[in-house]
């Protein structure tokens, strides 16, 4: 027989092995049995409390998958008792066979339930400092070796999708004595490939303290990033927001903004040949351009056009009360058309 034969075959039987194998592991392994190991493993590594209080499910092929439910990771010692995190359910895989090639496909992320604390105290340190492996300075290597090429971020990384409902993000500053708080969130990512284009849709609920704010926002749009994380494109973004409050000017702002933008990060450049806003009854378009953000001399320029509006009612909707004037025309009606440059010193 050919060698080229039996390596066929061995190569065969070693791939139905695996396959084998892949199929009777998670009958012969429970990984609920080992949900005290994992929490004193983050105990150990966090000095946080972890508590799993539903079942966690594993499948291996194709897929390597994980599907855990009740999650909830304690807070930093001295932020009271809320939970740091929490969340209902997490599902996440990864592709086996891509692993063997040292490139990573992920399976769409999901997350139901996500509840988010962030906090800061009266003394400035926040409730996730000591999650980033301790406070104390890091040890000094007695050589240091020669760091090896950057890779590429996501040349090797695949991503089906990310999926987030009913999400609660909170931010309590004690420091500044605010609190800012994103509720009802929904997040939808497409597909994610290097340099190829995904959806993105985003939308929830928010409050402020300051200034005084809480209403709705979505926000759809279509993206593009490079391998390298050093060019981000932005096909078309579409931002509404329906907000009301004592902090806004008239107590109340809807307002629609779109535009189109490529940020390269490693040329320091911002190009936006399109962008408008419609908010206060008023409708501004333009384009911009930026160059040097990445040298710490950021200059801008581009144009701008507002339609024709009444700056009397604009400025009603600003909760500015005019005085008494001689002509009852007066600010009855104006547009604006002009170009612009901007420094951070000048404009």
């Amino acid at each position: 027989m050919p060698a080229f034969k039996i390596v066929r075959r061995l190569l065969l039987v070693g791939v139905l092995l695996l396959v084998a194998a892949a199929l009777a592991l998670p009958l012969l392994f429970d990984p609920n049995a080992f949900k005290g190991e994992l929490t004193k493993l983050v105990r150990e590594k966090t000095g946080r409390e972890l508590t799993i209080t539903g079942p966690i499910d594993l499948s291996v092929f194709p897929w390597l998958a994980v599907e855990v439910q009740g999650v909830r990771l304690g807070n930093a010692p001295g932020f009271g008792i809320q939970p740091f995190a929490e969340a209902k359910e997490v599902k996440v895989g990864v592709r086996l066979l891509p692993l063997l090639r040292r490139e990573v496909e992920v399976s769409s992320v999901t997350l139901e339930g996500l509840s988010l604390h962030l906090a800061r105290n009266r003394a400035g340190v926040a409730n996730w400092e000591d999650l980033n492996g301790g406070g104390g300075p890091p040890e000094k290597p007695a050589t240091k070796p020669a760091a090896p090429p950057a890779a590429a971020p996501l040349a090797a990384l695949r991503l089906g999708g990310v999926q987030v409902e009913d999400a609660s993000i909170e931010w309590r500053d004690a420091l500044r004595g605010v609190r800012y708080a994103v509720q009802d969130l929904d997040l939808e990512v497409g597909r994610v490939e290097p340099g190829e284009p995904f959806d993105l849709r985003l939308q929830g609920k928010v409050t402020a303290s300051r200034p005084t704010l809480q209403g709705r926002f979505s926000l759809t749009g279509r993206m593009r990033i490079d391998a390298t994380l050093a060019r981000i494109e932005v096909a078309s973004l579409a931002l509404e927001t329906d907000l009301s409050g004592k902090g806004l000017p008239g107590g109340k702002l809807d307002a629609e903004l779109g535009l189109e933008a490529t940020l390269d990060r490693a040329a320091g450049t911002l190009t936006m040949p399109r962008f408008s806003l419609a908010a206060l009854d008023l409708r501004v378009a333009g384009n911009l351009e930026g160059k040097g953000l990445n040298a710490n001399r950021p200059e801008f320029s581009g144009h701008l056009k507002a339609d024709e509006f009444v700056p009397r009612e604009v400025l009603a909707k600003l909760g500015v009360t005019l005085p008494p004037l001689r002509d009852p025309a007066v600010l009855s009606k104006a547009d604006l058309e002009a170009g612009f440059t901007a420094t951070p010193a000048s404009l």
